[in-house]
């Protein structure tokens, strides 16, 4: 049965930190029409014009990925190979865009108890590099049939070698020598028809598992018949799930669970060694991380259909805060274009306090914590 867990923080839990965020709102986020106040009209701003179309741009470049895979397997030329590599990268990029809002559909847990996640990315749950066993699973595949290489095959593979790393090793380099040089990529994929069953296969699930994050997102979740959009915002989740939650039925607010996936997310880049080992077959991690800083902003920025920002928000009385998250942003971005591993990290991890701290603390939501982390 799927079931929605929480992401451990360090030094402290999400319910600990949900309890300690829900309460303390100013005059600034006095309530509005329907009970609800200003900072719940601008989350809601930022789940439609950031969170859900970053959601979509996944699903489009995984299914443009699936669709170019199928295009290469039928005609296995070097220019098909170059665009199958390009769209790989393409949906990394937006990957990264995404991977901030780890939360609600791409939490949720299968029997296992692992999370839709670590089907897509496996390295985002543990930090651990799989590259070893996916290749030895490649090689094991191309010693079986095209029958035994179906669908739930596929679907039940363990998250260790499915997603974007078994899409990389499979795009950028031949199986049995790990060459890089396309020609020799391109020379195994004729010589092995299975290569391109294993390659479908792979590019297929992982669709298949982005699109069930889209829908749980837009359409259905966890069978409730209500969008997680609908239920976060209407703040219905544990009164829908579990009838437990406060009198009014409005549990942790939306804003709490979107910057602690935030501040998760950049504890995970102050932690792991994300640049030494994401994305390196393919050399694509910096502009992928880039996409990681433009949504950050755009979280607290807006967009143009935005009409109430978090950062409008923050301004009232707060503008030294405002300054100081902006210029950290622009410094994450400037270690990303440098592309230095230390300065990331040291980036990386004032991101994480400005999320823990200044951001919660200028909405005028009062944290009550004391980090003892480091940062």
């Amino acid at each position: 049965m799927l079931q929605t867990k929480f992401p451990q923080l360090p030094k402290f839990g999400f319910l600990a930190i949900a309890l300690l965020l829900t309460a303390c709102y100013s005059d600034t986020n006095s309530k509005i029409s329907g009970g609800y106040t200003e900072l719940d009209r601008a989350i809601e701003q930022v789940i439609d014009h950031t969170i859900i179309p970053t959601m979509d741009n996944m699903q489009v470049n995984s299914n443009n990925s699936n669709l170019l895979a199928i295009q290469f397997c039928n005609n296995k030329t070097a220019d098909n190979l170059l665009l199958l590599q390009n769209q790989w990268k393409a949906t990394n990029q937006a990957w990264y865009k995404l991977l901030p809002f780890i939360l609600g559909p791409l939490e949720t847990t299968d029997a296992l108890s692992e999370s839709a996640v670590s089907y897509i990315d496996s390295h985002r749950d543990r930090g651990n590099d799989y590259k070893t066993p996916i290749r030895t699973d490649i090689t094991a595949m191309l010693a079986l049939t095209k029958e035994d290489l179906n669908a739930t095959y596929f679907s039940s593979k363990n998250f260790t070698l499915t997603g974007l790393l078994a899409l990389e090793l499979l795009t950028f380099e031949r199986s049995d020598d790990q060459d890089q040089d396309n020609s020799t990529i391109l020379a195994e994929y004729t010589a092995q028809d299975l290569k391109c069953d294993i390659l479908l296969g792979q590019s297929i699930e992982l669709l298949r598992r982005i699109e069930l994050a889209q829908i749980g997102w837009k359409t259905d979740y966890r069978d409730s018949g209500k969008s997680y959009r609908d239920l976060l915002i209407n703040k219905e989740l544990e009164s829908t799930f579990t009838g437990i939650g406060d009198p009014d039925g409005t549990g942790i607010p939306a804003f709490t669970r979107i910057i602690v996936s935030m501040q998760e997310y950049y504890d995970y880049l102050g932690k792991r060694n994300v640049t030494l080992n994401s994305a390196q077959i393919s050399g694509a991690i910096w502009p992928a991380l880039s996409q990681s800083a433009l949504i950050t902003s755009e979280v607290l920025s807006g967009t143009d259909a935005t009409t109430l920002s978090l950062y409008q928000l923050m301004n009232n009385g707060y503008q030294p805060d405002v300054a100081f998250v902006k210029s950290n942003i622009i410094i994450f971005e400037e270690s990303i274009s440098s592309e230095n591993t230390a300065e990331i990290i040291a980036a990386a991890k004032v991101l994480d306090g400005n999320l823990k701290r200044e951001i919660p603390e200028a909405l005028n939501i009062a944290l009550g914590l004391n980090f003892n982390d480091g940062d």
